[in-house]
């Protein structure tokens, strides 16, 4: 987190902005008294959260307690904690995002520090299967996008009320890809940002598919149902039916299956 937010003040400074960090902070420790007096250009607003949270649900709460004030703000920024910004990354996405004259989010890319594309846009490659995905590879121009990973996402207030705010009822995942979509579902431009924007690598922490073949019955079943960084599978169904189309109800039994077969 300490690096991530000293990037952020880089970045900030270079671009000559103030910027008010909304931070979920499940610990124990008050982490925004500690790293504040070394940051310029930043004031931490702590969001102190009790027991344990996950990814989509401590941004949640950051939401939560910026929307009161969001009218004292003149653009949002999501940034993952793991993603460390560019020192013109800022000063750029302001300048893309002002080229735009329609509501607009911009989805920020990311490498890691081999220079491998990592997070960013997504974009549908297949008709008859809604939720399946390629990476969009950043160009020298915005691009189009279905979706995305939300690494880095920039838009204004206001379009960010015309999407709904931070989605609710997701624990970590999916909550990324529910507002990509519903940004579409509300003629929300979603562009993928020319170039990279910052270093950010892939996160192995948690159960894909492709490592059911090493675990038990029993394991995996309770991971689809269960665990908050694969499933659970309430939010899984509820995801599925809202965006998979004519292919609900097939994603709905997919984790259920695969997890009786163990691939």
């Amino acid at each position: 987190m300490a690096k991530c937010l000293f990037r952020l003040s880089v970045a900030s400074s270079y671009a000559g902005v103030e910027v008010e960090v909304f931070l979920a902070n499940s610990g124990i420790e008050s982490y925004g008294a500690r790293v504040q007096p070394d940051l310029e250009n930043l004031t931490i607003s702590e969001i102190r959260l009790p027991g344990s949270y996950f990814w989509a649900s401590a941004m949640r709460e950051s939401w939560l307690s910026y929307q009161p004030r969001m009218n004292e703000f003149k653009f949002l920024i999501w940034l993952n904690e793991d993603t460390f910004l560019d020192e013109d990354s800022i000063n750029r996405l302001i300048r893309e995002h002002g080229e735009s004259l329609e509501p607009t989010v911009l989805v920020g890319s990311t490498r890691s520090i081999s220079g491998k594309h990592t997070y960013g846009g997504l974009r549908r490659d297949k008709w008859f299967s809604p939720l399946s995905f390629e990476k969009v590879l950043p160009s020298k121009f915005p691009q189009s996008c279905d979706t995305f990973n939300g690494n880095i996402v920039f838009t204004r207030p206001e379009t960010d009320l015309t999407v709904g705010g931070f989605p609710d009822k997701y624990t970590h995942l999916r909550a990324d890809l529910a507002y990509g979509f519903e940004c579409r579902q509300n003629s929300v431009k979603v562009l993928v940002a020319s170039g990279y924007y910052a270093q950010c690598e892939e996160n192995a922490n948690y159960v894909r598919y492709s490592d059911f073949k090493k675990i038990g019955i029993k394991d995996r079943f309770r991971i689809v149902i269960k665990d908050p960084k694969f499933g659970p599978i309430i939010e899984h169904v509820r995801f599925s039916l809202k965006y998979g189309s004519f292919m609900g109800p097939m994603y709905c039994l997919a984790p259920i299956a695969r997890a009786a077969l163990g691939r």
